[in-house]
């Protein structure tokens, strides 16, 4: 269905890149540089703009959703009436996808990119590149990523 075309490409944004949901909710076809994976998120929380690159299964996954709903400019992200969608109307979207799969934790949107920030961090070891993908200014913003998990200890030790 349309709206579960734009919720997967929304969700999967936010997860697979680490966006805010108001920087993914503010897009507009314009900032999308989808042949060099990156988007122009306008809506920082610091207000300024920033790179957010994009995996190629993000890139691939956009391509075909702003194609086959006849998005070519504009909001990128829109409701049943062709409006912005709002950030009310995707958190409820969230919450509603995970009473479905159910997913009785607490988790909200930013959850996904908590979520991005653990992996990234996991994959890389390094906390300024966390950092810097979140667009954090400070790297004390970003250091509640830096929790050692058990997991990591032991691959450590072993090696």
């Amino acid at each position: 269905s349309e709206i579960g075309r734009r919720d997967r490409a929304l969700f999967t944004l936010l997860l697979r890149s680490g966006m805010r949901l108001t920087a993914a909710l503010g897009l507009d076809v314009p900032d999308l540089d989808l042949a060099q994976g990156v988007a122009r998120s306008r809506c920082g929380k610091n207000g300024q703009t920033q790179a957010v690159f994009l995996p190629s299964r993000v890139v691939r996954l956009l391509r075909g959703y702003l194609k086959r709903e006849g998005i070519a400019a504009g909001p990128v992200l829109r409701s049943v009436r062709g409006r912005r969608l709002s950030s009310r109307q995707a958190q409820y979207r969230f919450r509603a996808m995970l009473d479905l799969a159910g997913i009785a934790r607490p988790a909200t949107v930013h959850s996904l990119r908590h979520t991005f920030a653990t992996r990234l961090r996991e994959k890389t070891g390094d906390l300024r590149v966390v950092q810097v993908a979140l667009g954090h200014r400070q790297l004390g913003t970003t250091e509640v990523y830096a929790t050692v998990a058990s997991s990591d200890v032991r691959r450590a030790v072993a090696n």
